[in-house]
């Protein structure tokens, strides 16, 4: 089920369905992917409790946690809604516990501030043990234009490392540059590809034409990682701010507790994480 919130710059739709956005209206134009080459089907994922392909192995035993974890396909409940927020919120079940073994209350909350669109991520820890988890976001952004006419511009100088990933994650490297632009470079992003960059310093990065002309300004602050990704030679990109990498080959055994970027939450204590858009 859809549900808007609205306010006189934004119209934004979200799915009961994985608690995901389905359309973002900025002035009554589109800007989230709308699947109009059925190329994907998704507009803007949310992963928990692990991004991309993360083994789960707690106190030594291995649970099938699924590619990206299991909420983007898990039916949410409606918590609160006003006309320019609205929250929704799930929890541990028997069966999720088959595939994550701890308790939790996961709430994502959607605000509307001006031409900005917050996204809070709440995760309550109800148990007496420490809670562990990671998570990350997947918004696609819609381009008026070629791939390669767009460009990253970061709040800080970075040093642009993409880490390859084939199956798993590589030990390979490959040099971009650095400085605070990075050009949207198709060669890596073809066939479905992701452009994989760790050890982000910058807390916000824009999204903008190499003319200068902003499509969006977006907040990850505490995120480290940022992976790019589109499904084929569309016009749209997804910039995702993720706390954790996929595994690497020596790490499918390591316990999830112990793997890099990895979240804890106290127990009967809550951590909340929060990101901005603002469209142009």
């Amino acid at each position: 089920m859809n549900y808007t919130i609205q306010n006189e710059f934004l119209v934004v739709s979200v799915n009961t369905l994985g608690a995901e956005l389905s359309s973002v209206k900025y002035l009554g134009k589109e800007k989230l992917w709308q699947n109009e080459t059925g190329e994907w089907a998704g507009k803007a994922p949310i992963l928990f409790p692990v991004c991309g392909r993360c083994s789960m192995v707690v106190n030594g035993t291995t649970y099938p946690i699924p590619f990206h974890g299991f909420v983007r396909k898990a039916e949410f409940s409606l918590k609160e809604k006003t006309e320019t927020s609205i929250s929704f919120t799930i929890s541990s079940s028997e069966e999720t516990k088959k595939l994550y073994p701890y308790d939790f209350e996961f709430t994502v909350t959607y605000a509307l501030v001006g031409s900005v669109l917050s996204i809070a991520y709440e995760v309550y820890n109800p148990a007496d043990k420490t809670l562990y988890f990671s998570c990350g976001s997947h918004e696609s952004y819609m381009l008026e234009k070629d791939l390669s006419e767009y460009k990253l511009v970061f709040e800080e100088d970075e040093k642009f490392v993409h880490i390859p990933y084939a199956d798993c994650l590589t030990n390979e490297e490959i040099y971009l540059g650095e400085g605070k632009e990075l050009p949207l470079m198709k060669e890596y992003l073809l066939d479905g590809n992701t452009l994989i960059l760790s050890g982000i310093v910058s807390g916000g990065v824009t999204l903008a034409e190499k003319s200068g002309k902003k499509v969006a300004d977006i907040s990850f602050d505490g995120f480290t990682n940022l992976l790019l990704w589109r499904p084929a030679d569309v016009q749209m990109i997804c910039i995702e701010p993720w706390h954790t990498l996929p595994d690497r080959k020596e790490d499918e055994e390591k316990e999830f507790s112990e793997k890099d970027g990895v979240m804890t939450v106290a127990a009967k204590s809550k951590k909340t994480l929060v990101r901005t858009i603002r469209y142009y």
